[in-house]
């Protein structure tokens, strides 16, 4: 049995150190956190630069997932999901903010309640930087970087919605497009024409508020929207 259980401790500990996600492990009951070492170096930092505290993990979370983290992990431990996933920046020592993939499962005694949970991290971080310029990319207009038809169109139907729902909120839309820009497209060249679609955008672009769109449809074709 003891032959055995140094085995068991030996295969964990070789599978800790060559995993190529992170490993954690959270004593409830002590509040102590064992970080293996690939879980430190995903986020620059070496071996006795991380202690054993949650503080090292939320602490480093941004102020924008923390919340959600908090949930998703409470929600688990109160054994309302049968698995803790969550994805989330971290703060890396190099100064910037990376994604990671994190996922657990609890340890729970007699009556249920969890005493220990443990887990992954993964760093995704390539992933969603990629799927964030996807998505950019699919909802903005290349030459102006405005927003596009659909994103406009996406919004216009949100805020009549809201219109509809409560009667004080008011909302204004504007479309317009540019006299004789085919003139100017045939006579001064392309690069002409898309020098003047960029100047106008930016003009109109300084003209609303932060929370207002203006979006561009297409050739000359302009939109903008605002609401109180």
């Amino acid at each position: 049995m003891e032959q055995a259980l140094r085995e068991s401790e030996e295969r964990y500990a070789l599978a800790v150190r060559g995993a190529n996600d992170g490993i954690w492990d959270w004593d409830l009951r002590t509040n102590n956190i064992y970080y293996s070492p690939r879980w430190k170096n995903m986020l620059g930092y070496k071996e006795e630069e991380i202690y054993d505290s949650p503080d090292e993990w939320m602490g480093r979370v941004h102020a924008e997932d923390i919340d959600q983290l908090k949930a998703d992990l409470n929600a688990h431990l109160e054994a309302r999901t049968p698995n803790f996933k969550s994805e989330h920046r971290l703060f890396h020592k190099s100064g910037s903010y990376r994604w990671v993939q994190v996922r657990g499962l609890a340890v729970r005694n007699s009556d249920d309640k969890a005493y220990r949970i443990a887990g992954s991290m993964t760093d995704i971080n390539a992933h969603k930087t990629t799927e964030e310029y996807l998505r950019h990319d699919s909802m903005h207009d290349t030459l102006t970087n405005l927003p596009n038809r659909a994103y406009f169109t996406d919004q216009l139907r949100r805020t009549i919605e809201r219109a509809k729902r409560h009667s004080s909120f008011k909302a204004a839309v504007l479309f317009m497009d540019l006299d004789r820009f085919k003139i100017v497209n045939d006579s001064l060249g392309h690069t002409s024409g898309d020098k003047m679609i960029l100047l106008v955008s930016q003009r109109l672009a300084t003209c609303v508020r932060p929370e207002d769109t203006v979006a561009r449809f297409g050739g000359d074709e302009l939109a903008g929207a605002r609401h109180h």
